[in-house]
């Protein structure tokens, strides 16, 4: 059974998202991007989301001019340059194929990109604005908002002048907006950084927060060619991270069980439980489910699609509290608060009737009745055949106690002990 499933790969980094008018279509089209184009291959969606209205407006790229309206030259904007180096695609530091940091002679990482290249690369991705039935604004202005379309490259104010990149390639002189935006992002996809970089993180979000070298450097081959000589198959990328020995078998091979998997971040641990409940949503009547699960998320930490910065609601080298070099990123946004909060978010779920006004249907009853038999199905289904004996006893006990209440509160509460535990809270 795939423990993960590639819905999560939406976006590594912030949303494109503020609170405006237009946050509808905002969001509307991030999602429909992310939904349509997740599992392209990797240029096209490079290149969806650097002329996506929505990104260009969250990090300067929308109307970032190389003129002004006077014609005099100016430097561009270098925030998505250099976003897009750092969070989209490279990271901060040379990697080796499995993942791990190159190293100089004195044991320092070393940069993936200089301060020069991301001026080179704001330069070259200079002129593009919202697109409008008149075409491009003269030079140094802008068009107004448009959020329903792709942006527009405008030469008037793009700076046409080479440009040198990664790895010592130039951007030809003379060149239009559209011309450099591809060049500078085919320079970007055929860096020997961006498979190792892309495959490690989403094995983290998809797997396990510490995947083995030997792991990360088999996705990374099928990055770099999906067998048919195609670089950047998000498809096959992703069909491999789960296909993959370390994350297939009952449980992950012995010698990695302490450091394995990952905390499963709020937005898929609600979802998780519904899912795995059989739960339907129901938004007749003006019924709004996902306000509901959003707001259960938001309480334990996450905003969906509002994180706090362009980093995402954690950083992907979060260290795991007292991991002893771990990494641990979900568990930067666990506290006392959002812990407690998990908990009080399944007992809303199991045990309040406001969960059914909201238009999330599940039930409980479905489940098997008899005691051994629930646990059992909870250890199979739920913890995938790795359900510890003491958890097992906990559950047992906890529903057979004479306390405990009628048949479904038993089921509920059998749900609610095992969803709650360590055993589900990490998944394997």
């Amino acid at each position: 059974m795939l423990r993960a499933e590639p819905d999560l790969v939406v976006s590594p980094a912030a949303s494109p998202h503020r609170e405006h008018a237009e946050s509808t279509q905002v969001r509307w089209r991030v999602s429909s991007t992310a939904l349509h184009e997740r599992l392209w291959k990797l240029p096209h969606l490079l290149e969806a989301v650097t002329k996506d209205p929505a990104m260009g407006n969250y990090l300067d790229m929308v109307n970032n001019r190389a003129f002004d309206t006077a014609g005099k030259a100016k430097e561009p904007n270098e925030n998505y340059a250099r976003e897009m180096l750092q969070l989209f695609t490279l990271g901060l530091h040379k990697l080796n194929e499995d993942g791990t940091p190159q190293l100089t002679a004195e044991g320092l990482p070393i940069p993936a990109y200089t301060e020069a290249q991301v001026q080179a690369f704001s330069r070259a991705l200079s002129g593009w604005t919202f697109a409008a039935a008149a075409g491009c604004p003269t030079i140094g202005r802008t068009n107004p908002a448009n959020y329903t379309q792709p942006m527009i490259g405008c030469d008037a104010n793009h700076l046409s002048t080479s440009q040198t990149l990664l790895r010592g390639a130039v951007t030809t002189a003379g060149g239009g907006a559209a011309a450099h935006l591809k060049q500078a992002l085919d320079n970007v996809f055929a860096d020997p950084n961006l498979p190792p970089f892309i495959s490690k993180q989403l094995i983290q979000h998809l797997v396990t927060s510490n995947p083995s070298p030997a792991y990360v450097q088999r996705v990374v081959a099928v990055f770099k060619d999906n067998g048919s000589g195609v670089r950047g198959d998000l498809s096959a990328v992703v069909r491999k991270i789960l296909e993959d020995d370390e994350a297939r078998g009952p449980q992950p091979p012995l010698s990695l069980y302490a450091t394995y998997g990952h905390l499963r971040p709020p937005a898929l641990f609600i979802t998780s439980v519904v899912r795995w409940l059989g739960g339907t949503l129901d938004t007749s009547t003006g019924l709004d489910p996902g306000a509901k699960l959003n707001g259960w998320s938001k309480s334990m930490g996450q905003d969906v699609p509002r994180p706090p910065s362009v980093f995402s609601y954690y950083p992907p080298n979060a260290a795991a509290p007292n991991g002893n070099g771990l990494l641990g990123p979900e568990f930067a946004i666990l506290d006392t608060a959002t812990a407690t909060a998990r908990a009080n978010v399944m007992y809303d779920l199991l045990f309040s009737s406001s969960t059914a006004s909201s238009g999330i249907l599940i039930d409980v009853s479905t489940l098997p009745a008899d005691p051994s038999e629930l646990v059992y199905w909870l250890g199979r289904y739920w913890i995938h055949d790795s359900m510890s004996w003491s958890l097992q006893v906990a559950v047992y006990n906890a529903i057979t106690d004479t306390r405990a209440g009628n048949t479904l509160r038993k089921q509920r509460l059998a749900v609610y002990l095992t969803s709650l535990s360590p055993e589900y809270q990490i998944q394997r």
